[in-house]
């Protein structure tokens, strides 16, 4: 294949804000990416061993890997509220937000595989050992997608989870 190492070049910045006492606590990294000699996929046409001039939808082709170029840019945002502290527990809100986009520059198509629109946030209380959690995991549709490979947009969804977990000295035992 002769492909040559990928060779990326990032640029990013975290910026922390939080309480003295880290009562709360927010953190956003947006960052950006340059790939280059991305190793992508093309359609390829086995008859002319060349890649296909007109790219086959809806259906199985042969993919090759080839040395492309891409830009992956995003932003993660986590954040903590320590909401009360009773003879229950320590009660809090926890978060968790990411997005990405990506795009092969020399395409113009999508990159394969990422992640939608997803946030978790989770209603937390810690007690003596004890740790457990109410958290709301949401995804977007997925709707950006690698074209040549034939990626299926997917639906959004969300999740309910519920856990508890125990710790003691030397065991911790978690229930989800």
């Amino acid at each position: 294949l002769a492909l040559r190492p990928e060779r990326a070049v990032t640029t990013s910045v975290t910026f922390d804000w939080h309480a003295a006492d880290r009562r709360w606590e927010l953190q956003m990294t947006p960052y950006y990416t340059r790939v280059a000699d991305y190793i992508d996929a093309v359609q390829w046409d086995a008859a002319t061993n060349a890649p296909r001039a007109v790219p086959v939808t809806g259906a199985f082709t042969v993919l090759k890997y080839a040395n492309q170029s891409a830009r992956i840019f995003g932003l993660d945002v986590s954040g903590k509220l320590r909401l009360a502290e009773t003879g229950f527990g320590v009660f809090g809100l926890e978060g968790k937000f990411g997005y990405v986009d990506g795009e092969n520059t020399r395409t113009g198509d999508g990159l394969y595989q990422l992640m939608p629109l997803n946030t978790r946030i989770a209603l937390t209380q810690r007690s003596d050992g004890w740790d457990n959690a109410l958290e709301l995991v949401a995804v977007d549709n997925k709707d950006s997608v690698s074209r040549v490979r034939n990626e299926i947009e997917t639906a959004g969804y969300a999740l309910l989870n519920l856990r508890f977990a125990r710790q003691w000295e030397r065991v911790r035992v978690d229930v989800g």
